[in-house]
């Protein structure tokens, strides 16, 4: 019995830490599927599963923001001392700004956010600097009362800045009488802080590039200005008192509350109080004129769809819209157009608009006087920042919506019936939280694909897996068949050399193949990357020819009975039995093409023939991905290109075992 209680225990245990290191191993996939569904505000939070979307039935709205934390180095027991004397200041000085909207819409819910909000991101900004003196600070307290006077410098610096001065310049390094300033003993910010100070006194900063002339190096000049310092600090600063580096709670107050301004006020608005704003409505002339076909305050107002103050959101103006979804699933307001308006000349109408992230549908009808014209597809308030609608008369081009993907939408503008009366409608409608959720979660992989070229680089990637897989099952089981069916001359000294070919790194013939492809004239074109397929592989050989080995020969002899040669008899007979091994030599080549980037990288300098593995890589220097920081997106591309890998070891597992499984047995 105690026996076999072991026995189950050792099973678990195996079966548990196996699941455990399978586990541990998927866990980074866990996290770039995670990543593909965040938004660009949440990839900084150490969340692993996104943010469920907000079910918007008016907008604006508030959404409270998470309880402040506290910062590092700084006892709990002054925190809760500080924290509410903090919030309660910075209400104040928010209210002292003026902000058009929060004047309009004064709640105590909606101020005590906005106060969060902002605290928030002053001690994100401040970072240490919250808890802890900067050395300049220090310095400078120090100075407060004793200022520094260039007497007491030039006691301390004197000689030694004399002597330097009257060397040539570049030769400190070669001054055998002239040793480095001893290694200083206070923190290297707080010595330069100190330097800088003294500097300043001696005749600021033409007097320290004077100094700066005598040193070769970066290295020298920065021992040296840490050296002075500490001479500096020993000489004048310590003899004036103690330091204190840590902040009261009064001088926290008083560093953090004068950093309020209205760039972080209109921050925490549109973070905290979501709201749709609205700019000037243009159209652009066929003649390249622009005019402006309404604004907010020349509309019509009716009903749950009424403009709101006017509000500035990443320095740019725009009026808010307010809406109210009740038992109306469509919301329209209607502008006034100007009468010199010709509409036969109208290329495009753009309006910039600010959505407030509620995936409600924005719709735009025109009526020229002749025809009504309708949006074809809606403008999504998806995103928090502002981005152009664009109508246009025509089918918008697909370099169109790459080049304007993330800073404005495109849609067609079709003939719907007769003319009514002239006049422009906005027409709001409600998205059922079913597709909301699904807007949400597709949102990057819909971007990703608008954003980069992807299924180009798809067809591109597809094509060379294709090529690299037929060449390499027909060549590798060709060869194989030679070292294991055909007997000739110095066979087993051949596929000893060829198994040696497997040990030589490949960054070692990399630059002369790349020199022989270039000198073909093939570089810039997919012969390089596989054509070399056509030559096998060392691995695929050896793994096809220790499996032949394993079939019978009898096979082969009633074949040449029959009359087949060489050639026949590999294409009837050993070709069919090898699924096996071929399924896992495609498997591993499918592996290898599919994830090679260093070979499209060095053969491959046009657009039009990148990879999907160049093509992520373009992607990421993107203005998308480097400027803008649209991770997301990247992180979405790239499950799409890692998926087809996995999928097809799920599907393929059991012939890419059986191929490694029968290789070397004998029957």
């Amino acid at each position: 019995m105690n026996a076999l209680l072991k026995k189950r225990l050792g099973l678990g245990g195996r079966h548990l830490l196996l699941s455990a290191g399978a586990l541990a191993f998927a866990l980074p996939f866990f996290w770039l599927l995670s990543s593909s569904f965040k938004e660009h505000e949440e990839l900084s939070s150490p969340r692993w599963l996104p943010a469920l979307p907000a079910r918007v039935e008016s907008s604006p709205y508030l959404v409270p923001p998470p309880p402040l934390e506290r910062p590092e180095n700084l006892p709990a027991a002054i925190w809760k001392e500080v924290a509410p004397l903090l919030l309660q200041q910075v209400e104040a000085g928010l209210l002292a700004l003026k902000h058009p909207g929060l004047q309009a819409t004064q709640t105590p819910a909606l101020l005590r956010a906005l106060a969060l909000e902002t605290t928030r991101t002053l001690l994100v900004r401040a970072g240490p600097s919250t808890t802890l003196k900067r050395a300049d600070e220090i310095v400078a307290g120090l100075f407060q009362d004793q200022p520094l006077k260039q007497a007491e410098i030039t006691l301390i610096w004197g000689e030694r800045s004399t002597r330097l001065l009257a060397l040539p310049a570049g030769t400190f390094a070669a001054a055998p009488d002239l040793e480095f300033p001893p290694a200083p003993a206070q923190p290297a910010d707080l010595m330069r802080a100190t330097w800088n100070a003294g500097a300043q006194v001696m005749g600021g900063y033409r007097w320290e590039e004077q100094l700066q002339q005598h040193f070769s190096t970066p290295q020298e000049w920065e021992i040296f200005v840490l050296g002075m310092g500490d001479l500096l600090w020993e000489g004048t600063l310590a003899p004036r008192g103690p330091h204190r580096a840590q902040r009261s709670p009064e001088e926290m107050l008083a560093y953090l509350c004068p950093q309020l301004n209205l760039e972080l006020l209109d921050y925490a608005w549109n973070k905290v109080y979501p709201q749709v704003l609205l700019g000037e409505l243009v159209a652009e002339m066929a003649d390249g004129r622009q005019q402006i076909l309404g604004r907010a305050d020349t509309t019509d107002q009716q009903g749950a769809l009424v403009w709101g103050p006017l509000l500035n959101a990443q320095e740019r103006p725009g009026r808010q819209l307010c809406y109210h979804f009740d038992q109306d699933q469509v919301l329209r307001l209607t502008l006034l157009l100007p009468d010199s308006l010709d509409p036969t000349q109208i290329r495009r109408l753009v309006l910039p608009v600010r959505g407030d992230r509620s995936y409600h549908d924005l719709y735009l009808e025109l009526d020229t006087g002749h025809d009504r014209y309708g949006s074809r597809a809606p403008f999504v308030l998806e995103n928090s920042r502002w981005m152009d609608a664009l109508w246009t008369f025509g089918e918008p081009t697909l370099r169109e919506q790459r080049t304007v993907y993330y800073s404005a939408a495109l849609s067609s503008l079709d003939r719907i019936g007769p003319s009514r009366a002239r006049s422009l409608t906005l027409e709001l409608r409600q998205t059922s939280y079913a597709s909301v959720l699904l807007r949400r979660f597709t949102k990057n992989y819909t971007g990703a694909l608008l954003a980069m070229p992807f299924l180009h680089y798809l067809r591109n990637t597809l094509i060379l897996v294709v090529l690299n897989i037929l060449a390499q099952l027909l060549s590798c089981s060709l060869i194989a068949y030679g070292f294991a069916r055909l007997r000739w001359p110095g066979r087993d000294w051949v596929f000893g050399l060829m198994l040696a070919t497997m040990m030589l790194p490949p960054q070692v013939s990399m630059i002369p193949q790349f020199l022989v492809w270039r000198g073909l004239g093939q570089y810039d074109t997919f012969q390089p990357l596989w054509l070399p397929s056509l030559f096998g592989s060392g691995f695929f050989i050896f793994l096809m020819r220790q499996f032949m080995l394993t079939l019978p020969k009898d096979l082969e002899e009633a074949a040449r009975i029959d009359g087949c040669g060489h050639l026949a008899t590999y294409w009837h007979v050993v070709l069919p039995l090898l699924r096996p091994p071929m399924a896992a030599v495609g498997i591993f080549q499918f592996m290898a093409t599919w994830n090679d980037f260093l070979g499209p990288l060095i053969y491959l300098s046009s657009e039009d023939l990148a990879p999907l593995s160049l093509g992520l890589f373009r992607f990421q220097g993107s203005h998308y991905v480097s400027a803008v920081g649209e991770v997301g997106l990247l992180m979405a591309a790239s499950l799409l290109m890692t998926l087809p890998v996995i999928l097809l070891f799920f599907f393929a597992q059991r012939y890419f075992i059986e191929g490694i499984t029968f290789t070397g047995m004998r029957n």
